[in-house]
């Protein structure tokens, strides 16, 4: 689906595609397959289950445009598009509300749901990664009642 990066930020992209046998994945940006290197990888740790990453390093402005997932094999071939834009990480956190925390601090999150705080139970883990700024809520079990 369509997103935005934040600049200057590590950025990944989740694609699912499984088939007997397994596809091949390519991936596209603009209409030229992305060629890996120190910046751009993609994980295919997990393609035996169906499920590929693109990673962006320090996203610059260059990295907006439109990306597509090609996923083929001997029966046929499968492809997903997105548009992505850049935001710099001060528009980004400007809506942010408190004081910043200082070096060492640990911070807490809040999750809403509807405009309304959701408290995460046993269905749902949330995931942390300091190293890459990054912060998840993983639904391990998805209901209807989890739209929104």
């Amino acid at each position: 689906r369509n997103s935005e990066f934040i600049k200057d930020s590590v950025a990944s992209f989740m694609i699912h595609a499984r088939g007997n046998p397994a596809p091949e994945m390519k991936i596209f940006k603009d209409g030229a397959e992305i060629k890996e290197d120190s910046r751009v990888s993609i994980n295919r740790d997990h393609a035996g289950h169906g499920s590929y990453e693109l990673i962006i390093h320090n996203v610059a402005d260059t990295d907006a445009g439109m990306y597509k997932a090609v996923a083929e094999n001997s029966h046929g071939k499968a492809e997903s598009e997105a548009k992505v834009g850049i935001k710099d990480a001060k528009d980004v956190f400007a809506l942010l509300k408190g004081d910043k925390l200082k070096p060492g601090e640990e911070p807490t999150f809040t999750w809403f749901k509807g405009g309304q705080e959701f408290d995460p139970d046993d269905r749902f883990k949330v995931l942390f990664k300091d190293e890459e700024d990054t912060l998840a809520l993983v639904f391990q079990h998805i209901n209807p009642e989890d739209a929104g």
